[in-house]
């Protein structure tokens, strides 16, 4: 699942038809979902990050070492869709919990956002980080990425504004 802040990287929504291709080539379902605001305190009505930023006068949370916009327009968007999907209305009717498979790698800087996440405890889901039980850094899924004939996707824009920040 994508989930997409509608002011992804130019570079990054070029990848998605070439991840899609892949994942349609090996039977992997896949789903892009969006933050869909409902009720607006300020005007005009905003649909994107950087729309909600401009509405609201101010930067996205990450820049003030928060996370908030990762769980409005990345989170929140997966759970709700999740919520309508039948096998985990089924599970969830039963008591049992939906696996969420999160791709936080053993480098340094996924190191420190699966930090921030760890110990997320939640009666829906049991979140699992095979990447990191695999021992997996950037270069080791670069790697993996190369030997199944994709190009590698560049950063995420979020993990570049906080490098940016830290060095400014």
């Amino acid at each position: 699942m994508t989930a997409d802040t509608g002011v992804e990287r130019e570079e990054t929504y070029a990848y998605l038809p070439i991840f899609q291709k892949w994942m349609d080539d090996h039977g992997i379902e896949h789903h892009v979902v969006r933050y869909v605001p409902k009720r607006f305190k300020h005007w005009p009505p905003y649909f994107t990050l950087l729309e909600n930023c401009l509405t609201n006068a101010t930067l996205p949370s990450i820049s003030f070492g928060r996370h908030s916009c990762s769980s409005k327009w990345k989170i929140q968007p997966q759970d709700q869709w999740v919520a309508n999907w039948e096998p985990a209305q089924r599970a969830w009717a039963h008591g049992q919990r939906v696996v969420k498979l999160i791709g936080y790698d053993s480098s340094p800087a996924d190191t420190r956002r699966y930090a921030h996440r760890e110990g997320h405890v939640s009666p829906l889901y049991d979140y699992r980080y095979p990447l990191r039980e695999w021992g997996w850094d950037r270069q080791r899924c670069a790697a993996r990425i190369r030997a199944e004939g994709l190009p590698i996707p560049i950063k995420s824009a979020c993990s570049s504004a906080r490098r940016k920040n830290r060095t400014n």
